[in-house]
């Protein structure tokens, strides 16, 4: 997206979201793909590769001094919807995706507690 086109449309954009509409656009994209090498969702996995490879780009600007809050918010809703695609493809339901962040976040809290610092 044009990044002047995302900062008109972000500045009179809802703060509120409708999850059944990112639910039924994400597998109406998903299931507008044809399906390659056997598999469904072939095509969004791409994007999603290069969705995260651009947020890894902002991420190295950001650390640099050389990035602009907009494109990272940008590239950060992007990666966010990108995972709905993952979910959606391998069939995660919320209740597996919660049940991981749970174990992962529970780790991440005992390693702090454990050594008062992550890296």
């Amino acid at each position: 997206m044009k990044r002047e086109d995302f900062i008109i449309k972000y500045k009179n954009a809802s703060s509120n979201i409708d999850h059944d509409l990112i639910k039924r656009v994400i597998n109406d994209s998903i299931e507008c793909n044809p399906i390659e090498c056997g598999q469904r969702g072939h095509r969004n996995l791409i994007i999603v590769m290069e969705e995260l490879a651009e947020l890894s780009q902002q991420i190295s600007k950001r650390l640099r001094d050389k990035y602009d809050r907009i494109s990272l918010l940008e590239e950060t809703a992007d990666v966010i919807l990108c995972l709905e695609y993952i979910k959606n493809i391998m069939d995660f339901t919320d209740i597996e995706i919660n049940k991981a962040i749970n174990v992962k976040i529970n780790r991440l809290r005992d390693v702090i507690k454990a050594k008062g610092f992550y890296k």
